[in-house]
């Protein structure tokens, strides 16, 4: 991490934990009030900023560590595509391997479907390029959530413009990024980049 996203996460974190006391403060008014309703969407509120904190905290935790390479056929994420309403997957051919675990991938493809408009249609297509198998998916729902999570520089966009969605966004980039995934978006559609599994090298050991 160099100096500049250094001074980023800090003005991140700082910017989170100024509304996690002012939630705080405002879920201790409510409080006083005995107002039933009013603490219930004060402590929510709190609530959500909490797990924001904790998600950033866990991020820069193992932003440095190296997981084992696994491949699969991304056959949990097809079965889970297939069996999904309003969902249309046109697919020719086997897919091919890809690197990572499946099940935090299959995870992390249900967050961000999830984002979009669950009464819309969606169409689920794939294709292979440069060493990528990407998966592209076609709906009329759109979340900005996905427009940060799908930036180059995540970090940047979100400092530029903080909020609740920005930071849900930044957060499922780094996550899809420690999952040898990543997000873009081109012309109101999204793909979803996995590793061809066929890069992974076993280690050479000379005799």
């Amino acid at each position: 991490m160099d100096g500049e996203d250094r001074r980023h996460w800090r003005a991140l974190l700082g910017y989170v934990s100024a509304q996690l006391r002012s939630r705080y403060a405002a879920l201790e008014a409510a409080i006083a009030t005995q107002d039933s309703v009013l603490i219930g969407k004060a402590a929510t509120s709190y609530q959500r900023y909490a797990r924001i904190m904790q998600q950033l905290q866990d991020l820069l935790i193992d932003m440095h560590d190296k997981q084992n390479l696994q491949s699969h056929g991304l056959r949990h994420i097809s079965s889970w595509l297939d069996e999904r309403p309003k969902t249309t997957v046109e697919r020719k051919l086997r897919l091919p391997r890809v690197v990572g675990n499946e099940l935090r991938q299959l995870e992390l493809i249900q967050t961000i479907i999830a984002s979009l408009d669950s009464s819309a249609p969606l169409t689920v297509s794939y294709r292979q390029r440069q060493g990528e198998l990407i998966m592209k998916l076609e709906s009329l729902g759109r979340a900005q959530r996905l427009w940060y999570a799908s930036r180059h520089n995540r970090l940047a966009a979100v400092i530029r413009s903080v909020s609740e969605e920005a930071l849900l966004g930044f957060l499922l980039g780094e996550k899809l990024e420690r999952a040898e995934m990543r997000l873009r978006s081109k012309s109101g559609s999204y793909y979803v980049h996995f590793r061809l599994g066929r890069q992974l090298h076993l280690p050479f050991n000379a005799a």
